[in-house]
């Protein structure tokens, strides 16, 4: 589960961390009232689960003249399929300069591993080649202190604070990673956390009422889908797409892009996707107005192919779908639920390219 920058920053104050004073709005309105608070200038950030936001116009400097209208292009931008539903209104913070860090599982050595590199900021990856990063199992071996605090610079005892703080985070809430970019070094020497990326382990949920809660916090359609057990993430195209496995649901989206659609959401059963569920599949998939074509990619395994066939048959004859339906099946089962399907008359696919280039030029007819 990857936490909003304006969620990670809570968790960030909660241990003591330090962030930039600021505050979440709704409206321009209120980004234009939350400037004046912090002295008339401030920085206004998109909130939305996607990365470079500040090389696609997603984070802007501004005053308290053109607050209100920054912040009202700032809400109809949209990045990656995603509109930001509320902005982050920061003060801006006097820099001496921009640092990387990210604590992240590795699970071949299982470990904590820190990361570090004197090069931060929009295009971390390009400097990062030049400055390089140092990588540091945790707990931070005493004879790797030296080596940390050179890269951080300024006060050892801020930095030695710092770190002690963001492991305890990593392991209190199950994080798979935590990434800072920018860490800004004060003219201090202290640090300030500009930024958060935070990912919480999905399996770990239930052990984190709190975060498991801010799942709540997306569209009425992903609330659906979160009621249901479904992973689900809408992307802003025209084809929907269903699969069960995430990995299987992601190449579905890139078999999609080769064929020259655009997906409009991703929705994962998950293994064990009896009919019943597959008819809620079927439903908040379809919910949003835009879809053009609903592609179902399924495997047999845990997941019998039939059982998902025939929870799909029902659902589209019950919630009378308009849209064309292109199904792929392949294993446990999926000559019998090809029978169940063509007898209702929807085409069924071996081939998961095939199926791909035929909802691609399906939605693409509907267009026009």
């Amino acid at each position: 589960m990857d936490l909003l920058e304006y969620q990670g920053k809570d968790l960030y104050r909660a241990s003591g961390l330090p962030v930039p004073h600021g505050f979440v709005v709704s409206s321009a309105v209120e980004a234009k009232d939350a400037v004046e608070k912090l002295g008339g200038q401030a920085v206004l950030k998109i909130q939305v689960a996607t990365g470079h936001r500040g090389q696609r116009g997603g984070i802007q400097k501004v005053d308290k003249e053109s607050a209100e209208e920054r912040a009202a292009e700032l809400f109809e931008l949209k990045l990656d399929g995603h509109k930001s539903k509320q902005l982050l209104v920061e003060e801006i913070v006097s820099i001496e300069q921009e640092l990387y860090l990210a604590i992240m599982l590795d699970r071949q050595e299982r470990s904590l591993q820190l990361m570090l590199s004197r090069a931060g900021g929009v295009s971390v990856e390009e400097a990062a080649e030049q400055e390089g990063v140092l990588r540091i199992p945790m707990p931070i071996a005493a004879s790797e202190h030296k080596k940390v605090l050179r890269v951080l610079g300024g006060k050892e005892s801020a930095a030695i604070d710092m770190l002690g703080k963001l492991e305890q985070l990593v392991r209190s809430y199950d994080a798979l990673l935590v990434e800072v970019n920018p860490l800004a070094r004060t003219t201090q020497g202290d640090f300030m956390l500009l930024d958060s990326k935070i990912t919480i382990d999905d399996n770990a949920l239930y052990r984190q009422p709190e975060i498991a809660a801010l799942q709540m916090l997306g569209t009425k359609d992903e609330q659906a889908a979160h009621e249901a057990g479904f992973s689900f993430v809408e992307l802003g195209g025209t084809v929907a797409v269903i699969g069960n496995g995430a990995g299987l649901v992601m190449a579905t989206l890139d078999a999609l892009d080769r064929a020259g659609a655009k997906p409009a959401n991703f929705l994962d059963v998950g293994g064990g996707a009896q009919a019943d569920k597959t008819r809620k599949a079927v439903q908040v998939a379809l919910a949003q107005p835009h879809i053009k074509a609903l592609f179902v990619n399924i495997f047999g395994g845990i997941t019998r192919a039939d059982e998902v066939a025939r929870g799909l048959a029902e659902a589209l004859l019950a919630l009378d779908v308009s849209v064309p339906v292109i199904v792929r099946l392949a294993g446990n089962g999926a000559a019998t639920g090809k029978e169940i399907l063509e007898k209702q008359g929807i085409a069924t696919f071996d081939d998961m390219e095939e199926a791909a280039q035929t909802a691609a030029q399906k939605a693409k007819q509907a267009q026009q």
